[in-house]
């Protein structure tokens, strides 16, 4: 008996020693934690700053936010105690040093066999779980803070591109919203808004990413993203020499190691292929419009013969709608329901797309 009293005082003494530290440090590492916080943030305001400045291009900047997002989801773990909070953890601790022992001689007397062999620790890390990745634990409890705390405008907007990289597009445009409903608009943010409203319509650029993209460019005008969008929104109508100049001017003030630049130069090519037996640029009205309706009509029969994309098909869509053909828009999102009949997505997609230009049928 003197023997199981020596252990469980033995046993209390290395419970205090181990954990009195830690009640008094408490406090201090949940304030140093606010401050990485505000360092976190005063980061993200200099990566703007070199943005504007043009120290940095944009694809650097965008992956220096990631980053230091990343590491703003690990610090928001931990919540700031209260001093109440404080003092039960205290309590906890030290109420720790004598129920553990005691709890702990008490199993062992019960359920104890000094003869069980021992369990090598590469056989126990064979069964800890690794489906889960370290940043979507992150994501559940950032999450949780937000369902708790729905007015955490950071939150949302440090969720938000996270959602992005997960390819959790609606969920990303939903916390955009929300970001700058709680904390107004900036160019970043409804250039941010504007790309997952993209995603989520399967690469469409619709007239609220539309709007979206210009509110960026108007706050930023050398936007890489905002320019490249609103490019792209151009050639989706069917605005060939729009879209061919915006395209132009973006290659022309790219730095060079842009990860657009192919896909800019391919589309550029493409326009000018289409526009090569056609009018110049200083034609008349009547004969610039003649050319794009030729464009169109084309595309369409392109999709009858060979078949297409949905952003192909949403392309002829918005092209009829533009040139106010809407008996031909309507028909042609009744062949693009067709073609796509078998993927719910994509008629989901169509069909937003026919609600937003007001078509019928």
């Amino acid at each position: 008996m003197a023997l199981w009293f020596f252990l469980l005082v033995l046993s209390a003494g290395a419970v205090i020693a181990i954990t009195a530290p830690l009640s008094r440090l408490q406090s201090t590492e949940f304030a140093a934690q606010e401050a990485d916080l505000a360092v976190y943030k005063d980061q993200l305001l200099e990566v703007d700053a070199d943005l504007s400045r043009g120290v940095i291009t944009e694809s650097e900047a965008e992956a220096a936010k990631i980053e230091i997002k990343r590491r703003m989801l690990v610090a928001a773990e931990t919540k700031m105690p209260n001093a109440t909070g404080l003092n039960r953890s205290r309590a906890i601790v030290f109420a720790s040093a004598i129920v553990v022992p005691i709890t702990a001689v008490g199993i062992y007397m019960v359920s104890g066999n000094p003869g069980t062999p021992g369990q090598p620790l590469a056989s126990r890390l064979d069964l800890a779980p690794t489906q889960v990745s370290q940043v979507d634990g992150l994501v559940v409890r950032v999450e949780r803070h937000l369902r708790e705390n729905p007015g955490d405008g950071r939150g949302w907007e440090v969720l938000a591109p996270v959602y992005v990289s997960l390819g959790r597009y609606e969920e990303a445009a939903n916390a955009w919203q929300r970001t700058i409903q709680l904390l107004g608009s900036t160019p970043a943010r409804a250039g941010g808004f504007g790309e997952a409203l993209v995603r989520v319509s399967g690469g469409v650029v619709s007239d609220a990413a539309r709007q979206q993209f210009q509110t960026e460019l108007d706050g930023n005008p050398g936007s890489s993203r905002a320019r490249y969008y609103l490019a792209l929104g151009a050639e989706q109508d069917g605005n060939a020499l729009d879209a061919q100049e915006r395209w132009q001017a973006l290659l022309d003030d790219a730095v060079g190691n842009e990860t657009w630049i192919s896909d800019v130069r391919a589309r550029i090519l493409a326009i000018e292929t289409e526009l090569a037996d056609g009018p110049s640029s200083e034609t008349a009205d009547e004969d610039r419009q003649a050319m794009i309706e030729g464009m169109v009509a084309g595309l369409d029969q392109r999709l009858t013969d060979e078949g297409g994309t949905v952003e192909d098909w949403a392309r002829l869509i918005r092209s009829y709608a533009v040139l106010e053909k809407n008996e031909a828009a309507v028909r042609a999102v009744a062949r693009a329901r067709s073609a796509f009949s078998d993927d719910t997505t994509a008629v989901a997609q169509i069909d937003a797309l026919a609600q937003s230009l007001g078509l019928e049928g």
